[in-house]
């Protein structure tokens, strides 16, 4: 700030705004003292970067669709409309306390939010977890400035509230078998096997119970662990699996299905599904769907859906409209994943296409389960389809 304290002209402008005055901070002030930081690098950024350049970069960036640049632009205008509340606002006294964990990205050199200020703030929250990260090289924008430690902080971020905070019951069941409590009714089987070309992977399926029956989605990959799974649920739960779907043909989807179909166990898939079982030496559903399968468990409607291709030409979703879960299985990916994973069999010409149709057909969802990783929201429907855009 040196040049800055040498700079009257700079003075000058700022000394015709009245400090007292009912409506000072104005808008005249605000363009001028803005223009000023960002002319001596505590601003927007510490080194100079083009407002026009990057203007022109995010409306170029094919990650983002058309509507959503139009409502960045929306939500700058909107956060404009909000100034006065901001600025009337004492947030030591009004926001000091939160049921969710907060962190502060802050840029050193940043005087638009005030560095020591922030830091001060955070001191004064109660919040279950909390955590202040500082660029030394950044001012308001560290990540556009440090981009390579802003996204290593963002993972950071998230496998610190994951790995602390879990949202949902764990039940271990044995050494290789654990489940996740959704709701008093459903349940994510989460089971840890051998797959060839792959070594030990955790692979995702989805139980739901109503009184006394179940219904099962995806088995573990080895029949000895669908038993043990099966076993649970009959002594754990007094529930009966009565009837099975896979996702699609691959072992992680429906590598136990010999066990279920020795104990009397109703099997349903997609017919490519069956098709694609019998044609790869794999144990085989017994009866098949085309679009949609509707199923009745004592009350509660469950829908399974063929979409499109993705992971296999076959995958399909599942949808329980009473709790807004979305079994997505293994086209879907879960928040940490930087690839696609498995792409043998994908059918990447459709897996785009056919997450978008996923996304418009289910705006309501609140849980999204993946085929392997971590439970996530709507917003891995979105991250899939920018790994998509970038492989």
């Amino acid at each position: 700030m040196t040049a800055l304290n040498n700079d009257q002209n700079a003075f000058e402008k700022l000394k015709r705004f009245d400090k007292n005055a009912p409506d000072f901070p104005s808008n005249d002030y605000l363009m001028i003292s803005r223009g000023m930081m960002n002319e001596y690098g505590v601003g927007l950024a510490h080194q100079n970067i083009s407002m026009f350049n990057l203007i022109t970069n995010m409306l170029l960036f094919k990650g983002y669709t058309l509507s959503e640049k139009i409502n960045y632009y929306k939500g700058s205008l909107f956060s404009m409309q909000l100034f006065d509340n901001a600025m009337n606002d004492n947030l030591f006294e009004s926001s000091a306390s939160f049921d969710v964990p907060v962190y502060f990205v802050q840029g050193k050199h940043d005087y638009v939010t005030s560095y020591a200020l922030a830091k001060a703030y955070l001191d004064k929250i109660d919040a279950p977890q909390k955590d202040f990260f500082t660029f030394e090289h950044s001012a308001h924008a560290p990540n556009l400035e440090e981009h390579d430690k802003f996204i290593q902080t963002m993972r950071e971020i998230l496998h610190t509230t994951s790995a602390n905070k879990s949202k949902y019951r764990k039940i271990q069941i044995s050494d290789d078998i654990e489940l996740l409590q959704l709701s008093d009714k459903a349940y994510v089987h989460v089971s840890i096997s051998e797959i060839a070309g792959f070594g030990k992977v955790s692979s995702n399926g989805l139980l739901f119970v109503n009184e006394d029956e179940a219904f099962l989605f995806d088995t573990p990959v080895t029949n000895s662990q669908t038993e043990t799974l099966v076993k649970w649920i009959t002594d754990s739960l007094s529930a009966a699996v009565s009837t099975f779907v896979p996702n699609h043909w691959h072992d992680d989807n429906l590598g136990g299905l010999e066990s279920l179909h020795a104990k009397g166990i109703k099997s349903y898939a997609n017919q490519m599904t069956i098709d694609l079982a019998k044609a790869n030496g794999k144990p085989v559903p017994r009866q098949g769907f085309t679009d949609l399968l509707r199923l009745d468990l004592r009350g509660d409607i469950v829908e399974c859906h063929y979409l499109g291709g993705g992971h296999t030409a076959d995958n399909i979703v599942v949808w329980i409209p009473s709790e807004k879960i979305l079994f997505a299985g293994c086209m879907v990916k879960d928040i940490h994943s930087k690839g696609l994973g498995n792409l043998s069999d994908a059918k990447p010409e459709e897996w785009a296409p056919t997450i978008q149709k996923v996304m418009e057909k289910f705006p309501d969802a609140k849980i999204v389960i993946p085929g392997h990783g971590q439970i996530g929201g709507k917003e891995l429907l979105e991250h899939t389809s920018r790994l998509l855009i970038k492989c």
